[in-house]
């Protein structure tokens, strides 16, 4: 069975944030995901609305007491009042069919829907729309919340690249530098998600490696991790795992979006 996703727009944007979640109603990862996107969005003065479901309700009222929005409910089979909701389903879905027919078409593989991959698929889509999708203002979701184009250069999804770990070397002689699959960027730190074997990494920089190398199939089937369990299924849910603190206005300003992932393997 396909794993449900929780979505939410911001209308004064059209900013909007979609994750996988490990099952419907009020969790810690779902409730994570949902108050960071309000913080990040800084709409502690908003109403967040909901559809009537008994899942989603519990699950909002719980985010509402942690963030001091206001609550309402959508009307009763009044698709109208989540129109813009609906059409960034549309959208949303779109783009992570075409991530999935870019996986195909390099891997020569079919992602299943709950795969482990499949919920860096998503996660990776929304913030491809935040970021390109360009509205009937002639602007992006990003450009409207920040100001300017977000112009920091990405790679293919789920390229295989080289990554230095993020943690400190033990030994002068101990490698920094390993291989991974590229799952997208953090929303805050511009950080890069790695995905492998032993889990699920958060890492400044990468390198890309010649074309011929860019999609190891072995590697790619022996990944595990998702957002909710970075080491993979054995491991206890951990809510906070890609859920940084949102940059205050002083860091947005210096405009830190980290790494240009260059095009040649490090010597």
């Amino acid at each position: 069975a396909q794993l449900p996703v929780l979505t939410c727009l911001d209308c004064t944007t059209s900013g909007a944030t979609a994750s996988i979640v490990p099952h419907k109603g009020q969790n810690d990862y779902a409730a994570a995901e949902l108050r960071r996107f309000i913080l990040e969005y800084a709409r502690n003065d908003a109403v967040l609305q909901t559809d009537q479901e008994n899942s989603i309700m519990a699950l909002a009222r719980a985010v509402a007491a942690a963030t001091n929005v206001a609550l309402r409910q959508a009307p009763k089979y009044s698709s109208e009042s989540q129109g813009s909701v609906e059409r960034f389903h549309s959208t949303l879905w779109a783009m992570v069919r075409t991530i999935l027919l870019v996986v195909r078409t390099h891997y020569g593989v079919e992602i299943k829907a709950t795969d482990d991959l499949t919920t860096w698929v998503v996660k990776h889509a929304v913030w491809l729309y935040n970021r390109y999708q360009v509205h009937s203002d002639g602007q992006t979701s990003y450009a409207r919340r920040c100001g300017r184009n977000y112009s920091r250069p990405i790679l293919s999804p789920f390229e295989t690249v080289m990554f230095r770990r993020p943690e400190p070397p033990t030994t002068k002689t101990e490698i920094w530098w390993d291989y991974g699959i590229w799952a997208g960027k953090c929303t805050h730190s511009e950080e890069h998600f790695i995905l492998t074997p032993t889990g699920v990494l958060r890492c400044r920089s990468v390198r890309r490696l010649v074309p011929s190398a860019r999609y190891n199939l072995q590697l790619l089937k022996s990944v595990v991790g998702t957002p909710w369990r970075p080491k993979g299924p054995e491991q206890p849910v951990y809510s906070d795992f890609i859920l940084l603190s949102p940059p205050s206005p002083a860091d947005e300003s210096r405009g830190g979006d980290g790494d240009e992932p260059p095009t040649e393997p490090p010597t």
